[in-house]
């Protein structure tokens, strides 16, 4: 059964990930950053957006946030 909360975490992992492609593949990298570190970062990434779908992340603000945006459509500040 698809909860509304698991749904949300699905989209965002998958902005997660869409965002962590396209630095990876727009090479937006200082000219210093090697390949190898590149490639690393995209891997930490997309074991972060796994995270992200199993709910280890939802306590983290950055993640409670896209998660309340998703499930609301409301944008909740960290300070007002």
């Amino acid at each position: 059964m698809k909860t509304i909360t698991q749904e949300a975490r699905r989209q965002v992992a998958a902005e997660y990930i869409r965002n962590a492609r396209a630095i990876r593949k727009g090479d937006a990298y200082a000219s210093h950053v090697t390949e190898k570190t590149k490639d690393g970062v995209l891997r930490e990434q997309v074991k972060t957006a796994r995270e992200i779908v199993s709910g280890k992340h939802d306590h983290a603000f950055w993640c409670w946030q896209r998660l309340q945006f998703v499930m609301t459509g409301k944008s909740i500040a960290l300070l007002k």
